[in-house]
């Protein structure tokens, strides 16, 4: 998934781009930590203080602007 964030940043997507297509901060917080930082579901949600359910959902959003964001709808 590293390589996925690099391509968003070659592709010249900036994170401001990203910013106001995220559902706020914590989809930015949950999908870095899953994806960027390799935490399992269980630890993103122990690490947001939310239940694995909610993680998942945030996860979900943000992985949706990223997927919008390169073109992949």
């Amino acid at each position: 998934m590293r390589g996925l964030f690099r391509r968003l940043l070659d592709e010249g997507t900036r994170g401001a781009d990203l910013e106001r297509d995220w559902s706020g901060v914590n989809a930015r917080i949950a999908w870095t930590l899953r994806y960027l930082e390799e935490e399992r579901i269980e630890d993103v949600a122990r690490l947001c203080g939310c239940s694995k359910r909610t993680a998942k959902r945030w996860i979900a959003r943000a992985q949706q602007a990223v997927k919008e964001a390169l073109g992949h709808d």
